[in-house]
């Protein structure tokens, strides 16, 4: 069985997340509806997927390593992270929910 702390070390963990958070920044920045439904969406897909990994986790013991659910969990807080806080200097007020006659 591999050493799960020497993978775990292995993966650039740094790199993902800034990866992500610039990622999403240059949505929000760009186009705020996409950024705002993606922000739901990848959290959302990424929870799923989470809780049936776990699930399954529990009734067959597989040789998934523990980065892959610290993994999801980075995919479900960072983006939402993220969307709060371009939201917030926003003050939550979106183009898309104008209305222009």
């Amino acid at each position: 069985m591999p050493n799960s702390t020497n993978d775990e070390r292995k993966f650039p963990w740094l790199n993902f997340t800034i990866l992500i958070v610039i990622s999403f920044s240059i949505l929000w920045l760009i186009q705020d509806y996409l950024a705002f439904f993606m922000s739901l969406l990848v959290p959302l897909i990424s929870l799923f997927i989470l809780i049936i990994s776990l699930i399954v986790e529990y009734l067959e013991k597989s040789n998934v390593p523990k980065w892959y659910y610290k993994l999801l969990l980075l995919l479900i807080i960072l983006p939402i992270l993220t969307g709060l806080l371009f939201s917030g200097l926003n003050h939550f007020e979106f183009t898309w929910q104008t209305i222009d006659f």
